[in-house]
């Protein structure tokens, strides 16, 4: 059995770097939208790509601590991104280190040749059926 990848970033960092992220887009003047509810592997929030909802109790950005994803699920946004990507697309690359920096787009390589080799399994697979 294949052993799971792992990633060196502690809950709390990844948490520091989602906050600063709902930082920027909310600003702290609102505090229920860049409140961060945790869940299992999950974090949940008001997503700061589409403002998520004129209601600040509905959260529908979430951020998989075990795969290193952010999810939106608000029907307008559906955004997908990499850790690496969130991290880039809010100027936040100096909360991280040069190794932690080097750790996140290894895992998420890691993640993305194992998906392609899955894909290419199945899809030999198929054709061998046919």
């Amino acid at each position: 059995m294949e052993a799971k990848p792992t990633h060196s970033l502690s809950l709390e960092k990844i948490k520091s770097i989602v906050s600063a992220a709902l930082s920027r887009f909310y600003g702290n003047t609102d505090s229920e939208r860049v409140r961060i509810y945790q869940g299992g592997n999950r974090l949940n929030f008001c997503c700061p790509y589409c403002g998520d909802s004129n209601d600040s109790r509905k959260k529908r950005g979430n951020f998989y601590t075990d795969t290193l994803h952010y999810k939106c699920y608000n029907g307008g946004c559906e955004i997908f991104r990499s850790l690496n990507s969130f991290i880039r697309d809010f100027s936040l690359s100096n909360m991280l280190s040069s190794e932690e920096i080097t750790d996140v787009i290894n895992f998420s390589k890691q993640k993305i040749s194992r998906k392609k080799m899955r894909n290419f399994r199945e899809g030999n697979a198929t054709a061998m059926a046919a």
